[in-house]
């Protein structure tokens, strides 16, 4: 197991998750061979008949033994050297004093980067400190995971999905029906292709508005991504990078505990303080992008 780093002796492995997923993916491979080879895909034409056989035999074979032995042998090992990582490594999460803090020098960066576009001098570095502030405060806000946000399209985030049902209005208090007002709505494609419902404060949609607005200077118009990065590579914003770019910018106690995951393993412990009944618990969950069952046995 030299993938996953092995070690005989202690009977341990460095990357414990990975020798958990392989069995799954070496049957999906042997699957996906067998396949080949039955329709002769170039590179994978036998010389004949018997020989196609023999191969596919010798597959059958493999991925019965990876069937058969995998789970005992493996997966269980890794399994049990994930959990004992796990409860032997304390949990750190951000502290509240951090993420205020965070929030509130990004929003003064993102205010500066707002100045000197209104005043003609902005230049690419200040697009792409907009669009990480921007980015990174969305996630905060949200604690949505990386992917939730960082995939947002521009179509999905000028799409308005709202309702005139008036018995909903009706039904709110007069504080709720404030909020529905400094908030947008917007709908994305979150994990598991699940709708993910990502609230938009007042001020974060004055810096979206400006990104738009100055977007045309520094991205392609064929990039449908909101958070895109003037010359980058990869076509979206990454999230974990514009968190990890802010932090070390930003003088945080402990700026790496400032992650996706850890935040939303902050608003779930805070949540257990309020003492929630199982809908509440469930309606939680439902917000956050998981099941309840995730939720209790990952985020409590």
């Amino acid at each position: 197991m030299i993938v996953s780093a092995y070690d005989p002796v202690t009977k341990t492995f460095a990357v414990p998750s990975l020798a958990m997923h392989m069995g799954t993916s070496l049957k999906i491979v042997s699957n996906e061979l067998t396949h080949l080879i039955l329709k002769e895909s170039r590179g994978f034409q036998c010389r004949s008949p018997a020989e196609a056989e023999e191969c596919l035999k010798h597959v059958k074979k493999f991925r019965k033994l990876v069937e058969s032995c995998w789970t005992i042998e493996l997966s269980s090992l890794a399994n049990k050297h994930l959990q004992e990582k796990r409860w032997q490594k304390p949990l750190l999460v951000p502290l509240v004093s951090d993420v205020k803090m965070f929030r509130d020098q990004s929003l003064k960066i993102a205010n500066d980067c707002i100045s000197l576009f209104q005043h003609g001098k902005a230049n690419i570095e200040t697009y792409k400190l907009l669009a990480n502030c921007s980015l990174a405060l969305l996630i905060v806000f949200n604690r949505r995971r990386i992917g939730d946000v960082q995939f947002l399209k521009i179509s999905d985030y000028n799409h308005e999905n709202r309702t005139n049902f008036v018995d909903f209005k009706s039904a709110l208090s007069d504080t709720e029906r404030m909020l529905t007002k400094k908030y947008k709505r917007v709908v994305n494609g979150g994990k598991g292709s699940r709708p993910v419902v990502i609230l938009v404060p007042e001020i974060i949609q004055n810096f979206i508005s400006a990104i738009l607005q100055h977007r045309k200077t520094y991205v392609s118009p064929d990039n449908e991504y909101l958070f895109a990065i003037p010359g980058s590579t990869i076509t979206w914003g990454k999230g974990d990078v514009a968190l990890q770019q802010l932090a070390k910018k930003i003088n945080l106690k402990q700026p790496q505990t400032l992650s996706s995951n850890k935040l939303r393993k902050h608003i779930a412990t805070v949540m257990q303080l309020l003492n929630l009944s199982q809908d509440e618990v469930k309606q939680f969950s439902s917000f956050m992008g998981h099941t309840q069952k995730t939720h209790e046995e990952f985020y409590e």
